[in-house]
């Protein structure tokens, strides 16, 4: 399975019919191997991590939300997401 596309219908997890079109993660878009996945959110001026936050596949079933705190007004900004998946893989986002 291709990561952000829905296991169900196979389209662009954002595009999601099945998810109501909504740009939000759920546990059927990614294998239970890709768990636990760690999100990171590194300063684009120090490079320290400024927050992360461990999911397990059985708080991803929950379907439960994860707030992440803005860091645009601060010194840290822009910052980079990070995401690390059980297998050591990373998918680094663009600077926000």
């Amino acid at each position: 399975m291709t990561r952000g596309a829905c296991a169900r219908c196979g389209c662009a997890y954002h595009e999601c019919e099945c998810q109501g079109g909504r740009p939000t993660s759920h546990p059927h878009l990614l294998p239970a191997s890709a768990y636990p996945l760690t999100i990171k959110i590194v300063s684009g001026t120090t490079g320290e991590i400024v927050w992360s936050r461990k999911i397990d596949l059985v708080e991803a079933k929950t379907l439960a939300k994860i707030e992440i705190p803005s860091f645009k007004d601060t010194e840290h900004y822009p910052v980079r997401t990070e995401i690390e998946y059980a297998d050591g893989t990373k998918e680094v986002g663009g600077m926000q």
